[in-house]
């Protein structure tokens, strides 16, 4: 919502100065008011279950169980790791720059769904995970220890699905795309990019 010139000059140091006590008093009770509004309107929204519903179809998708290895290596892959357990949730992304290059794994760390990640470690040629030394992110560190878990798990995937659920964001998880056949949204991968190795 645009300020107006009045609200831009009443929170300057001159206008601050210049207004009363109990003019200051009324902006503010306006603007705590007006926040509680749109918070209350955003709640509404955000627990309507027609949406939740349409975001849980729209947004993610959960993996078939047996399939996260070939997904987590496909190049291009993000995904969210949830313990059934406790409700923790980790997202990370796996990327392959090249053909021959390793896959370097990184973990949302902030907000922006896009950009927010930061390096964890790395999946080298012959499959072995390491945590990385210029890793910020210390090896302790729970989200560290849940992809070391997870890739771990990822030999049994039977254990695997008894204990987390593992989401995708409803893109191919080699070239980024959009899904939209049934199939290649169960899959995580469309059907150009399943055909190649």
């Amino acid at each position: 919502m645009p300020q107006t010139d009045f609200e831009l000059w009443s929170r300057s140091p001159e206008g601050q100065a210049a207004l009363t006590a109990e003019v200051q008093e009324d902006l503010h009770h306006k603007a705590q008011f007006a926040a509680h509004e749109a918070q209350q309107e955003r709640q509404a929204f955000l627990s309507d279950p027609d949406f939740q519903q349409d975001w849980a179809r729209e947004e993610q998708r959960q993996l078939p169980a047996g399939t996260e290895h070939a997904f987590l290596l496909a190049g291009n892959a993000t995904f969210t790791v949830v313990s059934k357990k406790t409700g923790s949730r980790f997202t990370f992304r796996v990327r392959r720059p090249k053909p021959d290059s390793p896959h370097f794994v990184t973990v949302l760390t902030g907000s922006d769904n896009e950009h927010s990640y930061t390096f964890l470690g790395t999946i080298f040629a012959d499959g072995t995970y390491r945590h990385g030394r210029k890793s910020s992110i210390s090896e302790s560190a729970p989200s560290a220890r849940a992809f070391a878990w997870f890739y771990g798990m990822l030999t049994n995937p039977e254990r695997l699905a008894a204990q987390a659920e593992v989401w995708h964001e409803g893109r191919c998880c080699r070239c980024g795309r959009k899904l939209t056949v049934p199939s290649s949204i169960e899959a995580g991968i469309g059907p150009e990019c399943a055909g190649k190795e």
